[in-house]
């Protein structure tokens, strides 16, 4: 499996060269002793997770629901992934402003890669999620479930949610994923 990741990997790559917006919150994940910015924090999770995900809090301020949010934040659909092509401010926590061009990195790294693109909205990486590789790591889940005891036929729907691959990454040095 090792080597298989290796296709990957870029030799000399660093998030922070192509992101400099970020470089604060890259810090504070490194910290041992964190100080955050808790209002900060709180404020983006609102943000990514309720707003621009279209839901509102109840008044419980822990369940949500539908919102009223009309426009979408960023291309779901650009090749590169929806943070390259943001629509409303502050759509994704990273910006890529770096000194050097991602997409220019992508198109030259992964021209035979379509399925790797620029991570989350919190995070400062690649997913790797529609990869063959994440298919092939849900298959192999689902076999040892199914060998564990996990009453659930092989290839069924319900087995599927079971072994769904959640952020399944690339994360290169000087990569996160923004605390939360």
């Amino acid at each position: 499996e090792y080597n298989k990741a290796r296709k990957f990997f870029i030799p000399g790559l660093k998030m922070g060269d192509y992101d400099k917006s970020c470089e604060p919150l890259w810090q504070d994940s490194l910290s041992e002793v964190p100080n955050f910015d808790r209002d900060f924090y709180e404020d983006r999770e609102i943000l990514y997770k309720v707003k621009y995900l279209n839901k509102t809090l109840n008044p419980d301020g822990l369940t949500k629901r539908r919102g009223g949010l009309r426009k979408k934040i960023c291309d779901f659909n650009y090749k590169y992934g929806c943070c390259l092509k943001q629509w409303l401010p502050n759509a994704c926590v990273c910006d890529y402003d770096g000194a050097f061009d991602i997409e220019t990195t992508m198109d030259t790294w992964y021209k035979d890669l379509p399925e790797i693109k620029v991570k989350s909205k919190i995070t400062r990486g690649f997913s790797i999620q529609n990869s063959k590789d994440s298919e092939a790591l849900r298959e192999l889940f689902g076999d040892v479930l199914i060998e564990l005891g996990v009453n659930e036929k092989k290839g069924s729907n319900a087995l599927k949610r079971k072994t769904h691959v959640k952020n399944f990454s690339y994360m290169p040095a000087e990569g996160f994923i923004m605390w939360h």
